[in-house]
């Protein structure tokens, strides 16, 4: 590039270019502008180059992450259950250099016999982990009375509803070397926990208060997907149940009418044959009147 501008003279501008630099302790990824300004001599030749540079870093990772949060929530809005969520919220994650990895464990609602959890979700294709994963768990058969028998502390976030943090093999996930554990509940019950997400961090960037409070904006997106979605399934739960106590009710009182039918019949006839009889007293008559109408009703 410079040497293009000693050639032609012509000034050159780049955008958000990525540079690599090591200025904390570690290489860190970080993005700059820079314009490129040619020094004329007096003979008209290019004697220099002026560089100005101004550093787009915090801005370029807003904007991306600010991109990924809103496709979070709009492709959350188009799954019908929880687990669909799950795999479409881990298809926006995969390949975003912030998320260098994400696992999702969904407790299962329909278990009967224990409380379990299993990997449902996650950025690698087909959800086949890496070998260097291998420890980790695939399934939890009881989340109430299961141990954490690897360093991923799984099981206890379930059951304590805290995140944890933890720290990856070196020969690990590629562009990351430490990960967060989180729970996940829905709004409607906060006291349970029902998802855990483990979410890499890029190791070429600090792990700092603007990076976690970003790492709860996803969690928040995701939760709100799972109550939305939840809440439509016990919506159409109630609905369902409606629809079968009515289909109940309705098929209750045909059989009541039916049951009633044979004895009102029985007793309809004598009373119709006694009000035809002209000799009937008068007091008897209206009496028996008021039964006839009452049984008509019925």
């Amino acid at each position: 590039m410079l040497q293009k501008i000693f050639e032609t003279g012509e000034a050159v501008y780049l955008h958000d270019g990525l540079l690599m630099m090591e200025r904390h302790g570690y290489v860190e990824e970080a993005y700059f502008c820079y314009t490129c300004s040619p020094l004329f001599l007096e003979d008209g030749t290019v004697g220099g180059i002026w560089n100005t540079v101004i550093e787009s870093t915090d801005r370029v990772l807003s904007e991306r992450r600010l991109k990924t949060l809103s496709a979070l929530g709009t492709c959350a809005t188009n799954a019908t259950s929880l687990l669909e969520s799950a795999k479409l919220a881990t298809d926006v994650l995969k390949g975003h250099k912030d998320v260098p990895f994400a696992l999702v464990y969904l407790r299962d609602t329909m278990a009967t016999t224990s409380d379990s959890a299993s990997i449902v979700a996650s950025t690698f294709d087909g959800n086949v982990l890496p070998e260097s994963l291998d420890h980790v768990p695939r399934i939890i058969e009881d989340i109430n009375s299961a141990t954490d028998v690897t360093d991923w502390p799984i099981t206890s976030v379930f059951r304590t509803s805290h995140e944890r943090e933890i720290t990856l093999p070196t020969d690990g996930i590629p562009g990351a070397s430490k990960a967060v554990v989180y729970p996940i509940s829905l709004h409607s019950n906060e006291l349970q926990v029902q998802a855990v997400i483990v979410i890499g961090i890029n190791k070429e960037r600090e792990f700092d208060e603007t990076y976690r409070n970003w790492f709860h904006l996803l969690l928040a997106q995701i939760a709100t997907a799972f109550t939305t979605i939840q809440a439509k399934e016990d919506e159409r739960k109630r609905a369902q149940m409606l629809a079968e106590l009515d289909e109940a009710k309705t098929v209750f009182f045909s059989n009541v009418s039916h049951e009633f039918r044979t004895p009102l019949t029985l007793m309809m006839a004598p009373l119709e044959d006694a009000l035809l009889d002209t000799e009937l007293p008068e007091e008897h008559r209206e009496k028996l009147s008021m039964m006839y109408r009452n049984g008509q009703r019925l």
